[in-house]
């Protein structure tokens, strides 16, 4: 019984991968080409875009908290395939739609799917407990790989179509649809979950790992940015559609290869939450500074690695230090926490360049990226004194 079970739990985690590799390749394909959409087919202000980016993330804020409870209750499979179906209508919608509060409205269910997709998928693969860095870092690693194909796939279509943006949103579409198929062979391998008794209070635990919480928003607010703004960013100066999808590619090749080396960093968490931080810091640097491409594909791979790091490290920390019976509340919660992220970014970026010019947005994360270093070395040194001072009180009770 015990080897069917992880015969069982591996061939899940693969349907599980190949479905957030989909998910990863739709996003990769129309992510970075709908600010464009928004600002050159429709006249969109950076004000919208940042109001847009907000809608495709402010579900994500209040959903996971009942999808948490939920996760204890329904068979997750069942809301792995609600958030693809949730996918799947706007990207088809977006191909023919022609003003902004439409597309609020699109993105606002874009949103609410990313909450149903994340949380059970995570939830899923975190069953197994001996593997579930590796699964979480490898499931991560198959959306990034999507996403750097994604770009490439939007790229080839683009230059065959004419620089036909909206075809991106239906084909993107199509690929994701067939992963619909796959959630059919997952439908009864989910084991039966107990029902737990609901407790509130258990959400606010998530803020007992207050270094976690701020590095998290802060990748997750870049990524909002990134995908919302950055490609309008690059565009107005003056870098070419395909060449923007050929950075994303960078991008999602870096998170890809982070991913790789994640599970064998979690013995130097510290240390390695403190560089993403350094790295996000120096890409926010790169594009303040420089116009110059070659320049603008390191800042991708920085920004990509830092970013991508982040999430799978303290996700693993906070579920490590956590009780078993309360991981599902506390992926809720995480997932809260990254939409919080998510939201702010686009807002944020939104206003800050409406008011001080888009480059004033990247200054305004350079200044948070050095802030959060300088906070994650000097929480790193005090806990290596706490450490310290605890073994050399053991050591003088023992020869007392």
């Amino acid at each position: 019984m015990e080897w069917f079970g992880i015969v069982t739990m591996r061939r899940l985690s693969i349907l599980v991968f190949v479905i957030i590799t989909t998910l990863g390749i739709s996003l990769g394909m129309q992510a970075q080409a709908f600010p464009l959409l928004l600002k050159n087919d429709i006249g969109a202000t950076y004000q919208d875009l940042g109001n847009i980016g907000m809608a495709k993330f402010l579900p994500y804020i209040v959903i996971p908290i009942f999808i948490g409870i939920l996760l204890d209750r329904v068979n997750n499979v069942y809301l792995l395939l609600l958030g693809i179906l949730l996918c799947v209508i706007p990207l088809f919608m977006i191909s023919i739609t022609n003003s902004v509060t439409e597309m609020f409205i699109w993105q606002l269910m874009m949103g609410a799917s990313h909450s149903f997709l994340w949380p059970s998928s995570e939830s899923i693969l975190s069953g197994d407990i001996k593997r579930r860095k590796k699964y979480i870092a490898r499931f991560i690693m198959c959306f990034v790989a999507g996403m750097m194909v994604g770009p490439l796939l939007g790229a080839f279509i683009l230059e065959v179509s004419d620089d036909n943006l909206r075809l991106l949103f239906q084909v993107a579409g199509g690929i994701l649809a067939t992963s619909i198929i796959l959630t059919y062979w997952m439908r009864h391998a989910r084991p039966q979950k107990k029902h737990p008794r609901i407790s509130f209070k258990s959400f606010a635990k998530i803020f007992h790992f207050p270094m976690e919480v701020v590095l998290v928003m802060l990748s997750s607010a870049l990524f909002g940015l990134i995908i919302a703004i950055h490609p309008a960013f690059l565009s107005d100066r003056g870098v070419d559609p395909s060449l923007i999808l050929v950075l994303f590619f960078v991008y999602g090749a870096s998170r890809m290869l982070s991913m790789l080396v994640v599970p064998r960093l979690h013995d130097h968490t510290a240390i390695t939450l403190t560089a993403c931080a350094v790295m996000i810091a120096v890409a926010m640097a790169i594009f303040v500074f420089e116009t110059s491409y070659a320049y603008y594909v390191v800042a991708m791979a920085l920004l990509g690695t830092g970013v991508s790091v982040i999430y799978p490290m303290c996700l693993e920390v906070i579920l490590s230090r956590t009780h078993r019976h309360t991981h599902n509340i506390m992926i809720g919660s995480y997932a809260t926490v990254t939409g919080t992220g998510r939201v702010l970014g686009p807002v944020l970026g939104g206003y800050v360049a409406s008011a001080f010019g888009p480059v004033g947005l990247y200054w305004a994360f350079f200044i948070i990226g050095v802030v959060v270093a300088l906070a994650s070395i000097s929480l790193h040194r005090k806990r290596n004194t706490n450490r310290l001072d605890q073994e050399w009180n053991a050591l003088s009770d023992s020869d007392a």
